[in-house]
């Protein structure tokens, strides 16, 4: 651990072995931070106020020994990792397993050889470090890839915040002229039919807020419920209907009712409202632009699904949901890792120009969110005929 104060606990009841270890250490490492301790419960209160990087653990001591002492440690997650060297001067075996069992990494066997006691102790450190390390690039990791997750989440919700602002707009015209309309005729009939109206317009309001709302949650704040799946499809279309309007895009439904199963619904719809989102800027240069969305339940595995596990060998019912697209289809060098993270085929990575960017991170986040359904998610492209990409999802395992 070069260029860094490491704290170094020695447990040992006797004076002298106490002594021994700090001349050891700071005659060859000035740069180690030595703590004492007596006995165990001293150890376990500096351990907790300290965190040292490494403890040095009599076995042999009154109270409670080395192995409580290890074993209470490795109870408590803060300070689980902390290496832990037994000295002891028992050199059966069984003794040896037991200090192993109780989470030590190493012994040192007395009296104490100063060389192998150093080697043993700098070996260990080096090993924390490297685990140090590999823990803080895990957690900067994550920390980037949630950053952007939420960022191409964001994008998706910016795409649509127009196409919601419209529907709402529409809403609230019509709600105004038949308030007009029935104020105008002062009719009993005209306001009885202006309340059925705004019943029906009020319930689409509802089911336009449910959608967005679904959408914009969070994976940490999201449980499995039970969905019918085909009105799931159809909220997430009513979000999109103004994106489908200005693109000037023919829309075919073919939503079969597959009935309710257990699912992470929003994770659901983020995976649709991705890949219709790719097929309508795939479609932006084309004269026809046909949208199709298929929905259905096949009762037999679908061809060319592959479970993760080939052991598995599943039988019920499968949801198979389908997007295609009338665009120029997707180049070769692109088609194969269309699912990877950062490929786009949108801007000049994509083989166009650089006004419509894409930062090739939708397909990439649905393709997890499927897996995590223990689902399949495949495209089937030919370039100038346009691309299809399906989702199947063992309704069993949802």
């Amino acid at each position: 651990m070069k260029g860094k104060e490491v704290k170094v606990l020695i447990v040992d009841d006797e004076p002298f072995n106490r002594i021994l270890l700090q001349e050891i250490f700071e005659e060859s490492h000035p740069e180690y931070e030595l703590l004492m301790a007596e006995n165990g419960q001293a150890a376990l209160d500096i351990v907790l106020q300290e965190f040292p990087d490494l403890i040095l653990l009599d076995i042999m001591m009154p109270g409670m020994d080395g192995y409580e002492v290890c074993a209470e440690l490795k109870k408590d997650e803060s300070v689980q990792h902390i290496p832990v060297i037994l000295i002891t001067a028992l050199e059966e075996t069984h003794q040896k397993v037991k200090g192993f069992e109780a989470g030590a990494v190493d012994y040192i066997v007395k009296p104490i050889n100063e060389e192998e006691t150093k080697a043993r102790v700098e070996a260990h450190l080096r090993i924390k470090q490297y685990h140090d390390e590999l823990e803080e690039t895990n957690i900067k990791l994550k920390t980037a890839q949630n950053a952007l997750v939420e960022s191409a989440k964001m994008s998706a919700i910016g795409s649509l915040a127009a196409g919601v602002s419209h529907e709402f707009n529409n809403i609230l015209t019509m709600m105004g002229g038949h308030v007009q309309l029935a104020s105008e005729s002062g009719t009993v009939e005209d306001y009885q039919k202006s309340n059925e109206v705004f019943g029906e317009l009020v319930s689409r309001g509802k089911e336009i807020t449910r959608g967005l709302l679904s959408f914009a949650y969070g994976a940490e704040r999201q449980e499995k419920v039970e969905v019918d799946i085909a009105r799931l499809i159809k909220n997430d279309l009513i979000l999109m209907n103004k994106l489908i309007r200005d693109n000037k895009i023919e829309l075919k439904e073919e939503i079969d009712s597959v009935g309710n199963f257990s699912c992470y619904p929003n994770q659901l719809s983020q995976v649709f409202l991705n890949v219709c989102k790719n097929a309508i800027d795939a479609m932006e240069d084309q004269e026809r632009k046909v949208l199709t969305i298929r929905v259905e339940c096949q009762d037999s595995v679908p061809e060319g699904f592959a479970w993760d596990d080939p052991h598995r060998n599943p039988s019920g019912k499968f949801l198979i949901i389908a997007v295609s697209d009338t665009g120029n289809g997707i180049v070769d060098n692109i088609r194969d890792k269309i699912f990877e993270p950062f490929v786009t085929t949108k801007g000049v990575i994509g083989g166009g120009d650089d006004n419509t960017p894409g930062t090739g991170l939708g397909l990439s986040i649905a393709f997890g969110i499927v897996k995590r359904h223990r689902g399949a998610i495949v495209l089937s492209s030919n370039q100038d005929n346009g691309t299809t990409i399906t989702i199947t999802i063992p309704m069993l395992s949802c």
